[in-house]
């Protein structure tokens, strides 16, 4: 036949069988090594990004970071961390802001299987993924009213739980005048020693609270872990007011504010604060709870929960010399200017070392308003005063940062500032206020109730605008133990890349 004669004549069956086909078949191995292997490194970046945003979610705890990664990693038995080979060490790395992360695989060939020692001729591939926290700009504002004291003449907690400091057992009574002293605007919250007082278990206790007691000390460790967790990451920037604070007029003090800080050493404002009434101080404070002093551990300053990155390491209270007016300690008052406060107080030890303020809030809570206004100053002053050091410090991130308020107080303000006040944060830059109702015992019926119904207005109103969050009313007990970690873990927001 004419097509039989076409293919015997040109021979081209023993050219399709010797040479088209094997190649044909050649070919259609390769795409499917090719397909399978560009599957395998698609898993391989899916996985490794997962792994990453993650981890990211438990820092700045660095090491809970790195577990969560490894555990993790356990299931897919194919994928290893990448080496870096020069070096030989794992291209893994955690910051408290960040995670850098290689892993690698090998794809075994078709073709490997026909030669000697195939694991050779595998085919290696590696996927890279970084992510890291969206920087966060924080003016938290404190209560530190003297409802955090207890009244005068009585102390709270147990007195087994909640001793007097071992401090008065060191230091010699002051000299105080034992006539009838002159009463003038004194509260129920104020005492006004004796020097008969000193050696009484109760006035003890009583100035130890002032300090240290089962609603203050609860209060000020959960803002002090807050500080711990945002102030741990380089980028983030962390301030805090107290409210009334210590001036009285002005209704705030600003105990460390974002406009005054550059990248590398915030500044504490630590005033030396004195009650001439009740003759306490936060130097008193200090003493107190100094471990060094009189072996007090029980008041003493707890260890930080992160190691900080760009915070002041040394610890201020170690630094204290008292040896020289040791039997005049009894009230200290700017006796620890130039060896201690001015030159290594952190902001976690100036929050520690805070006694409770003998102010009661003002009126309508001008204070708490007046306060949350300087939080709003001190967050726009820095956005301007400090764009350049910010843009070169997050680079990228910059565009990702949140700016908030968090109010944690046993007083809030009236409906109308917060509504008028959370329309002017939804401007630029844009701002959350987040209200932290806090009920103790400490308050009185009327203020509970005050405090419970404005926090409800607040929180059915928290629905109509973004810029509000309102958490659960809480004591500072709970706050300490669940509510650090609902604001930590509150929209963190994980930038990937790649």
């Amino acid at each position: 036949m004419r097509y039989q004669n076409f293919i015997n004549q040109n021979g081209n069956i023993a050219f399709y069988v010797a040479v088209v086909i094997p190649v044909a078949l050649t070919l259609c191995i390769i795409a499917i090594d090719v397909t399978a292997y560009q599957l395998k490194r698609v898993k391989l970046q899916k996985t490794v990004d997962e792994l990453v945003v993650g981890g990211a979610q438990f820092l700045p705890n660095t090491e809970a970071s790195k577990l969560y990664i490894y555990k993790q990693l356990s299931r897919y038995k194919e994928f290893q961390i990448a080496p870096n080979k020069p070096q030989g060490n794992l291209l893994f790395e955690v910051t408290p802001s960040s995670i850098s992360l290689t892993l690698h695989s090998y794809y075994n060939s078709s073709f490997t299987g026909f030669l000697p020692n195939s694991e050779d001729y595998r085919l290696e591939y590696q996927q890279h993924a970084a992510a890291r926290l969206a920087p966060v700009d924080t003016m938290i504002v404190m209560a530190d009213s003297n409802a955090f004291r207890p009244h005068s003449q009585t102390t709270w907690g147990d007195p087994q739980q909640w001793p007097a400091s071992k401090y008065f057992n060191f230091v010699e009574a002051p000299l105080i005048n034992s006539e009838e002293p002159i009463l003038v605007n004194l509260s129920k919250r104020d005492w006004i020693p004796r020097a008969e007082d000193w050696e009484t278990d109760l006035y003890r206790r009583w100035v130890t609270q002032s300090c240290y007691n089962p609603v203050w000390s609860s209060f000020k460790l959960a803002i002090i872990g807050l500080t711990d967790v945002w102030g741990e990451a380089r980028d983030n920037r962390v301030g805090v007011i107290s409210t009334p604070g210590e001036n009285g007029s002005r209704g705030y003090t600003v105990i460390t504010g974002l406009a005054s800080q550059n990248s590398e050493n915030p500044q504490i404002q630590f005033g030396n604060y004195f009650e001439s009434k009740n003759l306490l101080s936060d130097e008193l404070c200090m003493l107190i709870g100094a471990r060094h002093i009189s072996d007090e551990t029980r008041y003493s300053i707890p260890e930080r929960r992160f190691q900080y990155s760009n915070q002041h390491t040394k610890s201020c209270i170690d630094s204290v010399d008292t040896s020289k007016v040791w039997g005049q300690l009894h009230f200290p008052y700017r006796k620890f200017d130039t060896n201690c406060l001015k030159t290594n107080m952190s902001l976690r030890e100036a929050l520690y070392y805070h006694s409770v303020r003998a102010n009661a809030h003002f009126n309508n809570s001008e204070n708490v308003k007046a306060a949350l206004e300087a939080s709003y100053s001190e967050l726009l002053n820095y956005q301007l005063i400090n764009s350049a050091d910010i843009a070169n410090l997050r680079r990228q991130l910059a565009s990702y940062a949140t700016r908030r308020i968090i109010l944690i107080s046993d007083n809030l303000p009236p409906l109308d500032f917060v509504y008028n006040f959370v329309e002017r944060l939804e401007g630029e830059p844009k701002v959350e206020l987040i209200i932290v109702p806090i009920k103790h015992s400490g308050l009185s019926s009327s203020q509970i109730e005050t405090l419970e119904n404005r926090a409800e207005a607040f929180r059915r109103y928290q629905f109509q605008s973004p810029s509000l969050i309102v958490l659960p009313m809480m004591s500072p007990e709970s706050f300490l133990e669940k509510g650090t970690s609902l604001l930590v873990g509150l929209k963190r927001q994980v930038v990937l890349s790649r």
